[in-house]
């Protein structure tokens, strides 16, 4: 049981733990408005560098290779992360794999300009823009660990006579202070994320039943054009009297129970607690339709009343069509919902459908 739970904490160190699609999103979200930034400071970098050159020796570093890529590679970074940023959804693993490669050739182009600079003037400011980097993106702390390991080795093998500088760059405390900051800096957003995560579910999702509401349903308008749903207004028969007879505590669990059965049949839509007691079906059409409804109309008569032996009734109405548009979504939900009302007004505890 230790050897487990030490191997979670080494991975959750490390970066290495699974986190949720949310989190993921939230991580490339943020490391894309911090890349702005950090791109604009960098091509400052190099412009300073020309200056300072250009100030004390007369001569410009334009000639410079690495001089052009930087520029180049930066340029391109910004085209690449304003398209990413407009389909930030559709390419979210490949975002995380653009931004991870992003860092490391940005760190092996500005080490190299430093090298081929004059070392003792140009290393240090290096080393500023490599926090800046490991302060404004979340990168895991393994990947960290990589860079700056691969870093120092190449500080290793590197000899000047000029050491005073080197020596301070060098140092154990500069390299400890890259990997504090860049872990600091990454379980800080996971701890943040994790926050906006469970605000995120709690702004969605219906205490009482469990089940998603309408402003979850406001947000996914847009997943419904261009299918052909089934769109199912269901609700509790007379649930007033309920609660007036059994009381609020019994009402509730009357709108559990139903929640409970709805989100197990139609499993494959989504579901919504569109009013008090009225429930809301979308689910992209299937020749089931009748298996799903004979299976509901058996699941809910086997529905009690707590502590009684009570069945309550349940009406429900739906709608089939294409929905091409997101006024076509907008006008079904109304359709099916004239279809429950339609049941309720022919007796209650009824299914009534039609297609359109």
């Amino acid at each position: 049981m230790k050897g487990i739970q030490y191997t979670k904490l080494f991975r959750c160190i490390l970066g290495l733990e699974e986190y949720s699609d949310t989190v993921w999103h939230y991580r490339n979200l943020q490391n894309i408005r911090f890349a702005f930034p950090l791109i604009l400071l960098d091509i400052i970098y190099i412009f300073n560098i020309h200056y300072v050159v250009k100030i004390q020796t007369g001569t410009s570093v334009a000639h410079n290779c690495y001089h052009y890529l930087q520029l180049l590679f930066y340029i391109v970074v910004a085209i690449m992360l304003c398209f990413f940023r407009k389909h930030q959804k559709k390419y979210e693993h490949v975002i995380s794999l653009f931004i991870d490669c992003f860092i490391a050739i940005r760190l092996m182009l500005s080490y190299r300009l430093a090298l081929e600079m004059e070392p003792t003037f140009y290393m240090l400011p290096f080393y500023i823009s490599s926090l800046w980097c490991f302060a404004l993106l979340n990168i895991k702390p393994l990947y960290t660990i990589v860079l700056i390991v691969a870093i120092y080795i190449n500080l290793k093998f590197f000899n000047n006579d000029n050491m005073h500088v080197l020596f301070f760059i060098k140092s154990r405390f500069i390299i400890a202070s890259l990997v504090i900051i860049s872990f600091a800096k990454y379980h800080n957003f996971l701890y943040t994320s994790r926050l906006h995560e469970q605000l995120y579910y709690l702004s969605r999702t219906d205490e009482l039943s469990g089940v998603q509401n309408r402003h979850a349903l406001q947000e996914n308008y847009h997943k419904y054009t261009g299918k052909t749903l089934l769109i199912l207004m269901a609700d509790i028969d007379d649930f007033k009297s309920i609660n007036d007879t059994y009381g609020h505590v019994r009402g509730d669990g009357v709108i559990r129970d139903y929640a409970e059965v709805i989100t197990d049949v139609f499993k494959k839509g989504d579901c919504y607690r569109f009013g008090g007691d009225e429930f809301l079906i979308i689910i992209e059409y299937e020749e089931t339709l009748t298996h799903l409804l004979t299976e509901y109309a058996t699941k809910t008569k086997q529905l009690r009343i707590a502590h009684t032996n009570i069945a309550p009734h349940f009406s429900l109405g739906y709608v089939c069509g294409l929905c091409e548009v997101l006024e076509d979504v907008q006008r079904m939900i109304i359709k099916a919902d004239e279809r429950l009302y339609q049941a309720k007004k022919e007796g209650k505890d009824k299914i009534i459908g039609d297609f359109i």
